[in-house]
């Protein structure tokens, strides 16, 4: 990983903690606790971008990725 990678990881890092912490409860479902972190919009460049995140429980996130039509249907991709 490079140094520039690992910078944005640490904040990444941070960043996820306080999002989680913001918004608790899925934001599909509203009702699990949110464990991870979606991004709307691919990592890359939005790695660090939190208005293209998303709060979810692990079982939506599965979810959102094994149906992306559904999921863009939604918002939950971009």
């Amino acid at each position: 990983m490079s140094k520039k990678r690992a910078k944005e990881v640490k904040e990444y890092m941070k960043l996820r903690q306080d999002f989680l912490e913001e918004f608790p409860f899925c934001e599909v479902c509203n009702k699990k606790q949110s464990t991870d972190v979606h991004h709307k919009d691919k990592r890359g460049k939005n790695f660090l971008e939190k208005d293209t995140w998303l709060s979810v429980c692990r079982a939506c996130h599965q979810i959102i990725h094994a149906n992306p039509s559904w999921a863009r249907e939604n918002d939950y991709l971009i």
